[in-house]
């Protein structure tokens, strides 16, 4: 005779459905589900998603549970590495046995459910829903170990930084759990006008609730763990709750709680805290009122690299900037905070006594300083800790918020912007967050809108002016005592018209660095700090100089400029000791090149390379780029990263793909096209190159060479030992230069003549060749690839960096400038060399 449990457990195993499952007595169903446990465990396979979706239905089901069966549950789950099975399976029986025992039954348990508990949370195979499902029925048995907190609540609580012991106590209330499960159930970013409606009925119905939303969103402004994905449903239900709440606390809470949820989980990354969180604050954040939601927009427009949340985030800004009468593009700037900081960027804290602590942003950068009567301490002194605690929080939000604008200017070298005087001098020089670094960049003023004239910032006693620009008559300049100048920079345009595509795509000639000798003593650069005195630079005439509204005001750009223009402006920063948090004197120019036009719609310049493919996918999402990420799985081999350029009008895309060779120790991309579409509503049109605006173009090419020039396998020191892809390193190692060679080149004739080694350095071509006490040798300008003289047999060095980082440079976005510094220091002195592998290599070339 077939025992009906057997038969049961072997329909559920077939494929049947819940139905089936119900329509038995209890015991026969107990006996059955513990078969089917145990058939799960013995045969673990990809195909059980099944599982769940016929023995959910237990949980209302009156079965005869017993701690016995639980146990025996809970020890078959955790005999291997349960985070490690293929599906939600095995993780079922032991949850509805453990939620339909008396709570009292489950002492002596928290241990195992709690490691049933973090092993589903570890499991990756675990699809969201199955994962909302079982944490919520894991949740409810270790409550009993919580304190009365949902284990699944709990979760919650344990990704947020933030803490709040009201909060643990508000969580235990059955009409906080009540209002959670509402707002986890959820299921679109936006909510309809009847959950809405609902919402509101129960908030009302339950202060104590309405309480626990707020406390628990307020746990998260200070930072968050990436959550997983019942938390991130919980979180989004409860942004939308908190949202119905008016007042402007409730704004400043939502906007903190977007900026953290919609961070990237991992620097640079693609993936944010809490996607579907972060899209409801979005929205959530679009329709309510004052500045600080469309800061926090702002903020997560510049740092977010999700393709899926970046089109929402530019949605809310438009929607937001058309609320308040906005011209498009306002948005990012009307809303950035000054953090209280007046507009020199300082901000104080009285303590009494004559004492007080000031944050000071100098330098590009927020610093805390103790002063007492007026007089600054060398040290904040321990006692005065406490009483600056919110100095101190201040002193990091403004540090991110000078990070983020940095990033935001540096947007504008690809737009086509200009700004009446006024508000130039109020949204940009005035500002404290904006002005550390519009005030060291070079801008034009016009008149009529026709004729451009450049300068620095200047502050007169009736408001801020541009200096004259550099003239011809000044000093000799690097170029006139035989360094390399930039004779033909590439796409160099008059200042009477707009940029265009043609023009010379290098330098003219090598040149030989000779002329001013060098400064003695450790390697630095001297000059002054101001703009004020500078060669060739008059200073401000006075009130008739002030950029007023009739002027029009907009970044410089080198390939809006005239060649000698370029040269003199480079120049004067180096002269000056200036140094440009933003790259601007020094920026590479990249013009359309005739094989581009031939090719139309793609450019093949930097396609065919081999790249160190993390640290390739790691520098794109540093500079804004969007990507898939690439391996060795069916969707993997392919990747397309994308940004926006143009203020959003323009989108260029860079192709490249998985190395068949990769390991995942070493893995690699090689590189293909790089494409441009004009925005066409919300999709992309494909658009032809000579279509796209020169500055667009540009910068796009500028940031994809950077990839290039800075991971590709050519730069990399120790590559010449190994096998694989030796033809494409033996090619590339040693190759023409590209525009960011050519500048490099261009800066290192500036810099060498003031620094110590400069008379043991030459620049050629392509090299920069230095002779030491021991040989000679030519450090490659693209890749920092070094080749010994007399044979050009290959010398592998892994630089200290240290030593170039004491230069002050000009700029500070070119890694290999400062390699390529800091072996040119090491081998002026190779006599002081005392590294063995290094001087191993030394002996042999003498030979």
């Amino acid at each position: 005779m077939t025992d009906p449990a057997d038969e049961l457990a072997e329909q559920i195993i077939l494929g049947a459905g819940p139905a089936t499952l119900a329509g038995v007595p209890g015991p026969v169903r107990r006996t059955a589900l513990l078969r089917i446990h145990k058939h799960i465990y013995s045969n673990d396979s990809s195909t059980f998603g099944y599982f769940g979706r016929a023995l959910a239905v237990e949980e209302f089901l009156e079965t005869p549970w017993s701690r016995a069966d639980l146990e025996w549950a809970l020890h078959v789950l955790l005999l291997d590495e349960p985070e490690r099975t293929l599906t939600d399976a095995l993780f079922w029986v032991p949850a509805l046995i453990a939620v339909s025992l008396d709570q009292a039954e489950l002492d002596g348990l928290k241990e195992q459910l709690t490691a049933a508990f973090d092993a589903l949370n570890d499991n990756p195979m675990v699809p969201p829903e199955a994962l909302r499902q079982l944490a919520r029925l894991y949740g409810k048995p270790l409550s009993r170990f919580n304190e009365g907190v949902p284990g699944d609540l709990m979760m919650a609580v344990r990704h947020a930084r933030g803490h709040s012991a009201d909060l643990m106590w508000l969580l235990t209330d059955p009409q906080v759990h009540d209002l959670f499960r509402f707002a986890s159930e959820l299921a679109k970013p936006a909510p309809a006008k009847a959950w809405l409606r609902e919402a509101d009925e129960r908030l009302a119905a339950a202060p104590k609730a309405a309480e626990a939303v707020t406390l628990l969103l307020g746990a998260y402004r200070t930072g968050a763990s990436q959550v997983h994905d019942y938390v991130d449903s919980l979180l989004r239900g409860l942004i939308w709750l908190q949202s119905r709440t008016p007042g402007d606390d409730s704004t400043a809470l939502l906007s903190d709680v977007a900026t953290v949820v919609g961070a990237p989980a991992r620097r640079g990354g693609a993936q944010v805290i809490a996607p579907k969180a972060a899209a409801a604050a979005v929205d959530a954040l679009a329709g309510l009122p004052g500045d600080a939601p469309v800061r926090a927009l702002v903020r997560l427009s510049l740092t977010v690299r999700s393709k899926a949340l970046l089109p929402r985030i530019r949605t809310a800004l438009d929607r937001s900037g058309q609320q308040r009468g906005w011209e498009p593009g306002e948005a990012v700037e009307l809303a950035i905070d000054d953090h209280g900081l007046d507009p020199d960027g300082r901000r104080a804290w009285p303590l009494g006594d004559g004492a007080e602590g000031v944050v000071e942003v100098t330098g590009g950068r927020a610093r805390l300083r103790a002063y007492r009567d007026g007089a600054p301490l060398k040290a904040v002194p321990p006692t005065w800790k406490d009483a600056l605690a919110e100095a101190r929080a201040q002193l990091t939000e403004i540090n991110k918020s000078l990070s983020v604008e940095r990033l935001r200017v540096e947007a504008l070298f690809s737009q086509d912007r200009a700004w009446s005087g006024d508000t130039w001098s109020q949204r940009y020089l005035d500002h404290p967050i904006t002005g550390p670094t519009a005030r060291t960049l070079i801008w034009q003023s016009s008149p009529d809108g026709t004729t451009w004239t450049s300068g620095l910032p200047e502050r007169t006693p009736n408001g801020w002016t541009l200096s004259a620009p550099p003239s011809p008559a000044g000093p000799a300049s690097p170029a006139d005592s035989g360094a390399v100048s930039p004779a033909s920079l590439p796409g160099a345009a008059s200042h009477s018209g707009s940029a265009s595509h043609s023009g010379p795509a290098s330098l003219s000639g090598p040149a030989s660095l000779s002329g001013p000798a060098s400064l003695s003593g450790p390697a630095s650069l001297s000059g002054p700090a101001s703009h004020a005195g500078l060669p060739g630079a008059a200073g401000p005439a006075g009130a008739d100089d002030r950029l007023g509204g009739g002027t029009r005001v907009r970044l410089w750009h080198p390939a809006l400029a005239g060649a000698d223009e370029v040269a003199r402006w480079r120049d004067r920063i180096v002269v000056a000791g200036l140094r440009q948090p933003v790259k601007q004197a020094f920026r590479e120019v990249y013009p359309l090149t005739p094989a581009e036009e031939q090719t139309g719609t793609y450019s093949n310049r930097f396609a065919g390379h081999i790249l160190h493919y993390r640290q390739a996918n790691a520098l794109m999402r540093e500079r804004g780029w969007a990507a898939n990420y690439l391996g060795g799985w069916s969707d993997g081999y392919h990747g397309e990263a994308k940004k926006e350029f143009g203020g959003g009008e323009w989108q260029a895309a860079f192709f490249h793909d998985w190395v068949e060779s990769s390991t995942w120790e070493r893995p690699y991309c090689t590189t293909d096209q790089v494409r441009f579409g004009r925005r066409d509503g919300r999709a992309w049109a494909i658009t032809r190159l000579r279509e796209v605006p020169p500055l667009v173009f540009s910068e796009a090419m500028r940031d994809v060479d950077l990839f290039v020039g800075v991971t590709s396998i050519a730069a990399d020191d120790d590559w010449q030992d190994r096998g694989e892809h030796r033809a494409y390193w033996q090619s590339t190692a040693f190759a023409e230069l590209t525009p960011r060679g050519e500048t490099r080149r261009d800066a290192l004739a500036r810099l060498l003549p003031r620094l110590a080694i400069g008379p043991r350095c030459e620049l050629q071509e392509r090299f920069l060749r230095v002779e030491g006490k021991l040989g000679a040798y030519r450090i490659h300008l693209g890749s920092g690839n070094i080749l010994m003289e007399p044979d050009d047999a290959y010398l592998c060095i892994v630089p200290d960096r240290t030593k170039a980082k004491k230069l002050s440079l000009p700029f500070d976005d070119d890694p290999v400038l400062s390699v390529i510094l800091a072996k040119a220091i090491m081998l002026a002195a190779d006599d002081k060399i005392t590294d063995e592998t290094i001087t191993r290599q030394l002996r042999q070339n003498r030979l």
